[in-house]
């Protein structure tokens, strides 16, 4: 999406970055009890929810505060709570102390613990339960008979060799075959050396592992991250894997390492109207005539953007276009596209005098009276209403009507009597009061003013002078205007029984931003300027300019206006193309509008561009805490340590190969096993004989002879026919 002076990018499922370069090893949802799935450098890290562990938060805790005695850590093996112990602690809690945790041999012996006890093995020079005493030689060399840096140890006379891990033998002399009897880490036999199927080579003093691709260490136990030196050619994102890489190709290229371009071309892209042109990583379509678009699909119509405004017709003049605008008395319009608005009233089209206001659509004619009609053209024939009073005659004419009155009346409707008074026909000091067919002279003593009138001659005859609330020539009438009865806004005129209020609404200019007012029957109304609306005038016409393209339907609102718009088309003003009309994205996912192209955010079993493609490892099928990896048919499980299987369902029996030596038990505990060594022998798995030898344990007058799980005692000199005591392996 452009924004000003930057932009940003929404991604694809499975991908991340401010260029959507990063692989989002997230997006599959691997972490399914978790409060936080986290991308690493080439995988992904889950922060697990309280009561789950594992790599993919699939491990229930089921531990108790005290499970390994605070000596250890506790987790959840087969629905059950094992520990694994801090250092100088061992047992199935953590609850025994290791009695060879803190050296307890002096003197550079040799610990060996089992269990609950431990025993010395002292170098040359010493002796005792912890080689504490110095044992005296006699003063005689003791040559170290030892080889390969083998330590010799001095004890009963008896010269004994500890060798290095790599050589055996009684002096260490001979090559321990590694490939063939495995060796020792962190007291645990490995059989099979060489993982990830590397080869394994013996040689004197050790040995060495031939790797396959992919794989190094001392043990090809290290995958190499061929990622490092950027195998991906042309932009091609690469994905370190167990043993190898895989490179994903930009849109374009192929190849194990995107090194091969795609001839686009082969496909025909261009169809029958264009001309493929292929290029590295990408191709062009060259259009024939009256062709375009991004593969020459579609025939040029300079009409299909809806060029034309104001509901104009397109017209198609060779490669261009011509708007030919509305233009009568309701809508006029110009410019190149129809935007411009002409003022309906520059033609004067009101007749007869009439006077136009231009409005939205076309003009309003306010007609003389006498006319009527759009453009005030028809004359109002008066006489249908009979206007002439006292049988005068009615003659219609244009805009109006006369009236031939009959004898001793006139006036424009024949109800006024021809007043004889107007020829002064009385004298000087009467009045002269005109009657219907004649007159009277009249004065202040033959003329009677009503109602407490007072009547006064003058030079133009009596006049009644009325008191208030009386009118009339002779104070007949009652004034019912008198106290002013109506309100500000309408005028009062009095009436034979009473008086009448006149409301005048447009006397307050009710309508804003120079709206015209009419009066009618009914109160009043605005005739608004073009670009305002609203009973007053009070609101701004938004759609007045036609501010919706491509068809949109324009509905004006206080304000702002909104434009509702065809399906192919979205945003304000239905001027962003809608790639989401289509609904590409199946499986019910939910399509995302971009700029060029769409986006559909998949449900969780589904992936893809358009979700189309299956997420196997939707029902977390991988146990035990292993890590679900989606292929195209199927997932594949990676395993947690101690776990094997298709779905990691397997717990690993490391009891299975007998490492415990000497008819010791054997029994499983994290990621490896505990012997319990039988009397007579130590080490991790039984396989160093204890010189009971050295604590004494022959009686006074014999000698102990140390032998393989036991000892027995030899008498100095002969007795009778018990001459040895023996002591049983059992003990």
């Amino acid at each position: 999406m452009n924004k000003e002076n930057t932009f940003s990018c929404y991604c694809t499922k499975g991908w991340i970055g401010t260029t959507c370069t990063t692989v989002d090893h997230c997006a599959n949802n691997p972490c399914r009890n978790s409060e936080k799935c986290s991308n690493t450098m080439n995988w992904f890290t889950c922060q697990c929810s309280d009561g789950w562990s594992g790599t993919t938060c699939l491990t229930e805790t089921k531990c108790h505060a005290n499970t390994c005695h605070g000596h250890g850590r506790c987790h959840v093996r087969s629905n059950k709570p094992v520990c694994t112990c801090s250092t100088g602690w061992i047992g199935d809690g953590c609850e025994v102390r290791d009695p060879c945790f803190n050296i307890p041999c002096n003197n550079s012996g040799i610990c060996f613990g089992n269990y609950n006890s431990f025993l010395c093995y002292c170098p040359v020079g010493w002796k005792g339960s912890v080689c504490e005493l110095p044992d005296d030689t006699g003063g005689r060399t003791v040559l170290n008979p030892c080889k390969n840096g083998g330590n010799v140890f001095y004890h009963n006379e008896n010269l004994i060799c500890s060798c290095p891990k790599e050589w055996t033998g009684p002096n260490c002399e001979q090559d321990k075959d590694e490939c063939k009897n495995g060796i020792s880490i962190n007291d645990t036999i490995i059989t099979e050396i060489c993982q990830n199927n590397g080869r394994c080579i013996n040689i004197p003093g050790g040995y060495v592992c031939a790797c396959h691709d992919g794989w190094a260490g001392n043990r090809c136990e290290t995958d190499v991250n061929e990622c490092d030196s950027s195998p991906c050619q042309n932009k091609g994102i690469c994905n370190n894997i167990n043993g190898s890489f895989k490179c994903y190709c930009e849109p374009g290229w192929k190849g194990s390492i995107c090194e091969i371009d795609i001839d686009e071309c082969q496909y025909v892209p261009c169809g029958i109207h264009g001309q493929c042109n292929n290029s590295n990583g990408n191709f062009s379509c060259i259009c024939d005539n009256g062709w375009s678009g991004d593969k020459c699909d579609r025939r040029v119509d300079p009409c299909d953007t809806s060029p034309c405004r104001n509901n104009a017709t397109c017209v198609i003049n060779g490669d261009e276009y011509i708007c030919q605008c509305l233009s009568n008395w309701k809508d006029d319009w110009t410019g190149r596209h129809c935007e411009e608005r002409v003022d309906s009233c520059q033609s004067s089209p009101c007749l007869n005098n009439g006077t136009c206001f231009d409005s939205l659509p076309g003009y309003i004619c306010n007609c003389k009276q006498g006319w009527t009609g759009e453009r005030c053209q028809t004359d109002n024939n008066e006489c249908l209403l009979s206007p002439c009073s006292n049988n005068g005659t009615c003659v219609n004419t244009n805009g109006s009507y006369r009236c031939d009155c009959a004898d001793f009346w006139e006036g424009d409707d024949c109800s006024v009597d021809i007043n004889e008074c107007i020829y002064n026909p009385c004298n000087s000091t009467y009045k002269c009061v005109n009657t219907i067919s004649g007159y009277e002279c009249v004065n202040c003593t033959t003329m009677n003013c009503t109602n407490s009138g007072s009547c006064t001659d003058t030079s133009s005859g009596p006049i009644c002078h009325c008191v208030p609330g009386r009118i009339g020539e002779y104070c007949e009438k009652q004034d019912f205007c008198f106290n002013s009865p109506c309100n500000p806004l309408e005028n009062c005129t009095n009436e034979a029984d009473g008086y009448k209020c006149h409301f005048h609404p447009c006397n307050s200019s009710p309508c804003l931003n120079k709206g015209m007012c009419m009066e009618h029957n009914l109160g009043y109304s605005c005739q608004c300027r073009p670009g305002w609306r609203g009973d007053r005038c009070q609101y701004e016409d938004f759609c007045y300019l036609s501010p919706c393209v491509n068809n949109g339907t324009c509905l004006n609102h206080n304000f702002d206006y909104t434009c509702i718009c065809t399906e192919e088309w979205e945003d304000k003003n239905c001027s962003v193309y809608n790639y989401c009309h289509t609904d590409p994205c199946i499986n019910s996912g939910i399509c995302l509008n971009g700029n060029s192209q769409f986006t559909c955010v998949c449900n969780n079993t589904y992936t893809g561009q358009t979700c189309e493609t299956f997420d196997f490892c939707y029902s977390s099928p991988c146990k035990n805490g292993g890590s679900c990896i989606n292929g195209n048919t199927n997932f594949t499980c990676i395993c947690d340590r101690g776990y094997t299987g298709e779905t990691c369902e397997t717990e690993i029996d490391w009891c299975a190969s007998s490492p415990c030596h000497h008819n010791s038990s054997c029994v499983n505990i994290q990621y490896g096993f505990y012997c319990h060594c039988t009397g007579g022998w130590v080490g991790r798995q039984c396989e160093h004989d204890i010189d009971e030898c050295m604590w004494s344990t022959c009686p006074r007058g014999s000698y102990c002879q140390n032998q393989l799980g036991g000892y027995r005692c030899r008498w100095k000199t002969k007795r009778s026919a018990d001459m040895q005591l023996f002591r049983n392996k059992a003990e």
